[in-house]
C-alpha cells in the first residue's frame, strides 16, 4: 500500500494525468465541440468514461459493452472507426499507466500493485505489464 499522503497525492496525480491523456489521444483527430458529437462519438466518449472508472477492475470489452447496451463487435468497430485504436488498446493505456505512476512513485509492492489492479496473480500482471513494455515491473520500478 502507498504509505505517505504525499506519494499517494502525487500517485492520484499522475494517474488523472495519464487518463486526461489517454482520453485526449483518443480524440485527437476530432473537434473539441461536444455539443455536435455524432452518435459514434458519443458512444466513444461514454467508452473512454467507463474505462477511465473502471478499468482496474474490469478489462474486458465485452463488460463495457454490456455497459454501453451494444454488442462487442459494435463497440470495437466505432471505437476503431472514429479513434483509430482498439478498445483493448484503450484499456491496456489505462492499466499500464496506473502500473508505471505506482511503480515509480510508491513503495508499494509488485504483488500489491498487481491486486489493486486486479490481476488474478502477480505472474500475469508481470506478462501483461512486459507485453505492453517490453520489460518486466521490477525491471521498469529500478529503471533510472
Amino acid at each position: 500500500m502507498i504509505k505517505s499522503g504525499k506519494t499517494r497525492k502525487r500517485v492520484t496525480y499522475n494517474v488523472h494525468l495519464n487518463a486526461h491523456t489517454g482520453i485526449s489521444i483518443l480524440y485527437k483527430h476530432r473537434e473539441a465541440d461536444t455539443l455536435h458529437l455524432s452518435k459514434n462519438e458519443q458512444l466513444c466518449r461514454t467508452f473512454a468514461q467507463l474505462v477511465f472508472y473502471h478499468y482496474a477492475q474490469n478489462k474486458k470489452v465485452a463488460w463495457y459493452a454490456e455497459k454501453l447496451g451494444v454488442t462487442q463487435v459494435y463497440l470495437c468497430t466505432v471505437v476503431k472507426q472514429v479513434t483509430g485504436r482498439t478498445c483493448i488498446d484503450f484499456i491496456s493505456y489505462m492499466v499500464i499507466m496506473d502500473a508505471k505512476s505506482q511503480l515509480k512513485l510508491s513503495s508499494a509492492s509488485i504483488q500489491s500493485i498487481s491486486d489493486a489492479l486486479n490481476f488474478p496473480n502477480i505472474s500475469l500482471f508481470s506478462r501483461y505489464f512486459k507485453r505492453h513494455t517490453e520489460m518486466t515491473p521490477l525491471e521498469y520500478r529500478n529503471k533510472g
